[in-house]
């Protein structure tokens, strides 16, 4: 399913051609402006941040004037509409979420935080593939003490982003690959956890110091511009007045 990187105009969404740019690497049979999710998170998660995003986005002519302040988002189509992916793209600091055991890892560290485990349930209480697990882990929070909290959440991560085969040789199930969405929500969900309370600019200071780039970047062209368009000086020579001697007579002599 293709998914796209838009710009908010008004009550439009309008997908931005994010292709070729260098950091961009295809994975896809996509092609355009359409992306896989992964294509995306690779491509965002080489910048430090959104504001590094946007100003690279407009350096390179993607993002206009007027739309380097407007609301960026990663969509999928549905219907006549375009759905948003939940959270903000992944960047730097929060690829490494994406890695299955470090995600998994991250929330045995969080195994202790009732907080977080009610947060869990609740955001996955309708998850057809860990209905039993989180009804488990909801019994674990109520007391059971037969319940084993990072065996439950070891036995949902397996459950939420694998693809799962029966095996009928064995009575096991086997993991046949990564449900990428899957786990991209997943990781996207534990990192906004942890980081909800991390302190963060202003939506106006965003905005302050992309136009001051903006600005600055368009007064360096503007003058580049001058400079390429400059008409050469010709050199003005002097000439020896009637009857002077030239330095260059005396070597003639």
């Amino acid at each position: 399913m293709a998914y796209y990187t838009m710009v908010r105009k008004n009550n439009e969404y309008v997908p931005l051609n994010i292709s070729d740019n260098s950091n961009f690497e295809r994975l896809s049979r996509y092609n355009g402006n359409k992306y896989s999710l992964e294509e995306i998170d690779n491509f965002t998660s080489k910048f430090e941040d959104e504001i590094s995003l946007r100003k690279q986005l407009y350096y390179e002519g993607i993002l206009s004037r007027e739309d380097i302040t407007r609301e960026i988002s990663i969509r999928i189509k549905n219907g006549d509409n375009y759905k948003k992916v939940m959270y903000d793209p992944i960047f730097k600091d929060s690829k490494m979420y994406l890695d299955p055991i470090y995600l998994l890892n991250k929330m045995w560290s969080l195994s202790d935080d009732y907080d977080f485990l009610l947060a869990l349930m609740a955001h996955y209480q309708n998850s057809y593939a860990n209905n039993e697990t989180i009804a488990s882990i909801r019994a674990y929070t109520l007391g059971n003490p037969e319940l084993n909290i990072n065996e439950l959440l070891k036995d949902f991560l397996i459950r939420e982003i694998y693809n799962r085969v029966y095996n009928r040789e064995t009575n096991c199930y086997e993991e046949k690959g990564i449900k990428y969405k899957s786990l991209h929500d997943l990781a996207a969900f534990i990192y906004h956890y942890q980081h909800k309370n991390d302190p963060k600019m202003s939506k106006k200071e965003m905005e302050q110091e992309l136009l001051s780039f903006v600005q600055e970047l368009d007064s360096m062209f503007k003058a580049k511009e001058e400079i390429i368009e400059r008409p050469k000086v010709k050199r003005r020579v002097r000439k020896p007045l009637d009857g002077q001697t030239s330095m260059f007579d005396i070597n003639k002599g």
